[in-house]
């Protein structure tokens, strides 16, 4: 199966206790899941860490929860489509020698903040249990940009051009950390700075206050660069054979140097998700799917391409529905 398929990887704020429980039920992934367990990535089991709702969206635990639940839904996805339990290997080692036995070739793969670990482990380029390692390497170094004192916070603005808005955000210290559209972003910086942002922008525009508690794609996170592009070395690319998307600009991902630059890039940069939307129409793939935990990705992409039939896995209530309707799709 060669399907016209754009595969989009979610990044924070959708995740919920029960986001592994379709894909646990396909016996590789749960050996995978397993897998993660024994090697104490978390830093707890993984049943512990979705009993607490603090943990699910605190910034060290949700970043490779959420990096977990994307691979989870793309291993058990394959075993579903493929045509015998044994055809394919789903555990840890995920690589492009293997993507000959996964019958779904997207396209284009694109990945939302921490989404784009997982889309690199999605194209094979990265193993699935080094991805989720590297998920929390990132996140431990991130949380490091955030004094005791100093939390962070991050703000949906919508209703206002960004050409309105940046005069405002600039006495505040504030940066705009993913585009959106043209009238739609997040913004993030300082808690206090937010707070008084939301102050400013609620008589012209929609304020709603993002569960992510951290300056993402902004220089406030200026401190983490450096580190994360020498932790980045300790682990095994390889070069991508699936397309790709950066976050911060849109460009197809070609080499491993490209992919390392890439990913510390959006550490301290916004991310331009207008343009990689974008960039999927351009591709000419008529449907998509979002892997994650939540479909948020997909209502962007149907609001801003309606002519893309794009679906969450959330969306379904099994992987036999989601196996039917990319059949009927393809």
């Amino acid at each position: 199966m060669n399907a016209p398929l754009i595969i989009l990887c979610s990044g924070q704020g959708g995740q919920y206790a029960r986001m592994f429980e379709l894909a646990q039920q396909q016996p590789k992934v749960a050996q995978w899941l397993a897998q993660i367990d024994a090697q104490n990535i978390l830093g707890q089991k993984l049943d512990a860490v979705l009993a607490s709702a603090e943990n699910l969206f605190d910034n060290t635990l949700a970043q490779p929860l959420v990096v977990m639940a994307t691979m989870a839904n793309w291993l058990a996805l394959n075993a579903k489509l493929s045509k015998s339990s044994s055809a394919a290997d789903l555990g840890a080692e995920v690589r492009h020698e293997d993507l000959s036995s996964f019958l779904l070739k997207p396209t284009m793969i694109v990945g939302y903040s921490i989404g784009e670990v997982s889309a690199h482990a999605v194209s094979g380029s990265l193993e699935a249990t080094a991805a989720v390692d590297l998920a929390k390497q990132r996140a431990a170094l991130m949380q490091a940009c955030v004094e005791p004192d100093a939390p962070h916070g991050m703000l949906a603005v919508s209703g206002l051009n960004i050409h309105q808005l940046k005069p405002v955000l600039k006495p505040l210290s504030l940066y705009i950390a993913i585009v959106i559209n043209e009238d739609r972003c997040l913004i993030a910086g300082l808690e206090k700075n937010i707070q008084a942002a939301v102050a400013l922008l609620s008589p012209r525009a929609i304020c709603t206050k993002v569960p992510v508690h951290i300056a993402s794609h902004t220089p406030l996170m200026d401190p983490a660069a450096l580190p994360f592009a020498q932790r980045l070395n300790d682990y095994d690319f390889c070069t991508p054979k699936q397309t790709v998307l950066a976050g911060i600009d849109a460009h197809r991902v070609t080499s491993v140097v490209d992919i390392k630059a890439s990913l510390v890039a959006q550490l301290n940069q916004a991310i331009r998700w207008d343009e990689c939307m974008d960039q999927c129409a351009e591709s000419g793939a008529q449907f998509a799917l979002e892997i994650g935990p939540g479909n948020a990705l997909s209502k962007m992409l149907r609001e801003r391409h309606p002519q893309i039939d794009a679906r969450a896995v959330s969306d379904f209530r099994s992987f036999a529905g989601v196996a039917m309707w990319i059949r009927k799709n393809r």
